[in-house]
């Protein structure tokens, strides 16, 4: 049915028009586990809730300004997430995390006017928590302004084996996991699934 999240500003709006209208982020409607990392206001999350109606949400947002308005926006869908106020990084600790006013482009490493300090987590750790709970990942997404490719080359194969899809956001256009994914690109995002399963819907 209808959703209608509340938007914040008109960059919030180009995030609808990517996931809902552009639909980036294809999600078979059979998954049942999905993590979301860098979930900002929901908008992904939202699609992946309605286009897999029987699906889970692991969803990690690091800047604190925007848990509020993430929790709001999937309220009817609170029984099917989980929201972690965390960073996932490469180690276990606290990291400088930049913010800018959209809350779209803020993350590790990036450079912003203001910045501070937010715990975090090892990816692989976080995953394979996931992973030991629901058996399996489905669907994992990263758009953390950046540091992608360093967390998904810091995966072991124990863990990637146990990922069916992966949607990155990434200038590179180059399979970042090559023997393990194949690779579709559209716009700066690449869809990499794995050879047995097929492309996605």
């Amino acid at each position: 049915g209808p959703v209608a999240p509340t938007l914040y500003s008109h960059h919030d709006m180009l995030t609808v028009h990517e996931v809902f209208c552009r639909r980036v982020y294809p999600v078979d409607p059979g998954s049942a586990v999905i993590v979301d990392v860098g979930a900002n206001i929901g908008i992904s999350a939202l699609y992946f809730l309605t286009q897999a109606p029987h699906s889970r949400c692991h969803l990690f947002e690091a800047n604190p300004a925007l848990i509020g308005r993430l929790h709001e926006n999937l309220r009817e869908f609170s029984q099917r997430v989980v929201v972690n106020e965390l960073a996932l990084a490469t180690f276990d600790g606290r990291v400088e995390f930049g913010l800018e006013e959209t809350g779209r482009y803020g993350g590790i490493g990036v450079p912003a006017t203001t910045t501070i300090e937010v715990p975090c987590r090892s990816a692989t750790a976080v995953l394979e928590e996931v992973i030991a709970a629901e058996g399996g990942i489905d669907l994992l997404k990263l758009d953390v302004e950046g540091v992608e490719l360093d967390l998904l080359r810091s995966l072991p194969g124990s863990v990637l084996e146990r990922i069916d899809a992966i949607h990155v956001e990434t200038e590179s256009p180059h399979n970042p996991l090559p023997g393990s994914f194949e690779m579709k690109r559209t716009g700066l995002v690449s869809s990499l699934f794995k050879p047995s399963r097929g492309e996605f819907r």
